[in-house]
Order: structure tokens, then sequence, then C-alpha cells
């Protein structure tokens, strides 16, 4: 590997840590998420994205803490959707508009807000990091 292919793989382990080290952050947010304070909202968009087939569902809701009106989408942290159309209508359909749903909101910023807490979904994010982190380390190394 010449030069350059070392620059490559040095970005590549750096892309790696950077994809890592978010979905760690999300995983732990997301933990957290479970101890934190509830109020009721009111769901008003629902539903599904297709961007060029990943499907996701697109969730809004609108909330109150301290009389300070918020809008949130997350449904559980590290959600993005995925190939298949019926799990994101199942979705969906869980939160139609109009319902009152019980929301999760940060205690220190009530803007981030989540509807099902503490529900992981970053595995994917953290086994493509790591993935990353080895093939660039591996092209530092050949290099």
């Amino acid at each position: 590997m010449t030069g350059g292919g070392v620059v490559v793989g040095l970005m590549t382990m750096v892309l790696g840590v950077v994809i890592t080290v978010g979905s760690v952050r999300q995983s732990r947010r997301s933990k957290q998420s479970g101890a934190w304070p509830t109020v009721v909202g009111v769901v008003v968009k629902s539903r599904v994205e297709d961007d060029e087939g990943t499907y996701q569902a697109d969730v809004t809701y609108e909330y109150e803490v301290a009389g300070c009106g918020y809008y949130g989408t997350r449904i559980r942290f590290g959600y993005c959707g995925g190939p298949r159309r019926g799990s994101a209508q199942e979705l969906a359909a869980a939160y139609p508009v109009g319902r009152t749903v019980a929301i999760h909101y940060d205690p220190g910023g009530p803007k981030e807000s989540v509807l099902q807490p503490g529900k992981d979904t970053e595995t994917f994010g953290l086994v493509l990091g790591m993935f990353f982190v080895v093939a660039g380390f591996a092209g530092v190394l050949s290099g």
C-alpha cells in the first residue's frame, strides 16, 4: 500500500471511531430516557416515508413542559427505518393523528423527547463503526 493508502486507512479508522462514539452516546441517552419524566402530548402527524426503498415511520407530536410548547419526532433512539414497509406502517399505525401519548422528555433540556424510552437500537451503528475501525487498521498495517 502506498502512502495514500495509509491515509485512506487512517481516515477509515477515524470514520469508524466517529460512528462508534455516536452509537455509544445514543445508546447511553436511550438508557437514560427510561428515567425521564413524562407529560401527556398529542400526535399531530403520522405517516410512512419512503426514501428509495428505506421505509420510516414519520411521527410528530406536541407537548408542553412548564408552560412552554414543544414538538418532537423521536419514536426511539437510533430508529432510522428499514427495508420493510410493513414494519414502518405498523409503527406509524401505533401513533395515529390525534392520539394522546406519554412523552418522555429530558428534564435538563425538554426539547429532547422520545415516545419509546430505553429502547436501544444502536447495535447496527456499533457494529458498523467497529468494522470501519478494524478495516482501517488493517489498511494501515498493510501500508
